[in-house]
C-alpha cells in the first residue's frame, strides 16, 4: 500500500520515467521511446521489478514503525534528482519537465535543496541519516558525469529513474538494516 501511496502523489511520473530510460540509453532513443509512449519488455520488467523490491521494503520499514524512513527515503531522492538536474544539461523534448530543471536553470534550487535535505536527514536518521545524504549525493554526482559523458544530458525519463532507483535502493539499506536488529 505505501508503494502505492508513494505512485499516487508523484502522478506515476518518476516510475514512467524509469521504464521508460531502463528501455533505452542515449537521448535517440529516449527520445524516440518518448514520443511513442511504449517502454518495451525491459522497460516492463524494470518498472515490476522496482515496484516489487519497493513493496517488500516499504513492508518491512512499516512493520518496524520506522516513519523517519518512509518520509527521508523520498526527501533524499528528490535531492539526488536535483543535483543531477543541475549538474547536466537537458537532452530532451524541447518543453518537457527536464528542460525547466536542468543544468544552469536548476542550480539556484540546490541553495534550498541541500540544506533541506540534510537538515532531514540529520533530524530524522542521525548518522545514519546523514550517511544517507553522502550516498545520495556521491550517487548523484556519479550520474551527473555519466549523464554528461555518456547520454549527452539527462531526459525527464533519465530525472524519472534517478529517483526511483535512489528511492528504492534506500528503502532497501533501511530495511535490511531493521532486519538485522529485529
Amino acid at each position: 500500500m505505501d508503494a502505492a501511496w508513494l505512485a499516487v502523489m508523484t502522478g506515476t511520473r518518476h516510475l514512467r520515467g524509469a521504464a521508460l530510460a531502463a528501455g533505452s540509453w542515449g537521448p535517440i532513443q529516449s527520445r524516440a521511446l518518448v514520443e511513442s509512449g511504449k517502454a518495451g519488455l525491459t522497460g516492463v520488467a524494470a518498472l515490476v521489478l522496482t515496484l516489487l523490491l519497493k513493496a517488500s521494503a516499504l513492508t518491512i520499514v512499516s512493520q518496524r514503525g520506522a516513519w523517519q524512513i518512509l518520509v527521508l527515503a523520498p526527501c533524499l531522492a528528490r535531492w539526488g534528482l536535483n543535483l543531477l538536474a543541475a549538474g547536466a544539461p537537458h537532452a530532451g523534448l524541447s518543453g518537457g519537465l527536464g528542460e525547466a530543471t536542468a543544468g544552469s536553470r536548476g542550480r539556484l534550487g540546490l541553495l534550498i535543496a541541500g540544506p533541506t535535505a540534510l537538515g532531514a536527514a540529520w533530524s530524522l536518521g542521525e548518522a545514519s541519516g546523514a550517511w544517507a545524504f553522502a550516498g545520495v549525493t556521491a550517487w548523484s554526482l556519479a550520474m551527473v558525469f555519466f549523464c554528461r559523458k555518456g547520454a549527452g544530458g539527462v531526459t525527464e525519463d533519465i530525472l524519472g529513474a534517478q529517483v526511483e532507483v535512489t528511492e528504492t535502493f534506500l528503502l532497501l539499506a533501511w530495511a535490511a538494516a531493521l532486519g538485522k536488529h529485529a
